[in-house]
């Protein structure tokens, strides 16, 4: 009997992801770090007002609150409980 490829579909390809997201959540922030770099397009004012000296101190950097933002965006995730 002939041994035929498994066909893909779409919501295998959801599935897969759903779960590497699940497993693996910096290896999606690296993905996003190496290959859609946002530092360009974050304006210098941001960086000034979220560094100032006399605001609260910061856990994170600006991009990777941004990263957050988008990906809870991206992902439909209606809390931001998920990306702190």
């Amino acid at each position: 009997m002939p041994n035929f490829p498994k066909q893909i579909s779409l919501v295998d390809i959801i599935d897969s992801f759903d779960e590497s997201v699940a497993s693996k959540p910096v290896k999606l922030f690296n993905l996003l770090d190496q290959y859609f770099d946002i530092s360009p397009y974050i304006p210098l004012k941001w960086h000034l007002e979220y560094n100032s000296w006399n605001g609260r101190p910061h856990k994170y950097s600006l991009k990777s609150s941004l990263y957050a933002l988008i990906i809870q965006r991206f992902l439909s995730i209606p809390t931001t409980k998920f990306c702190w």
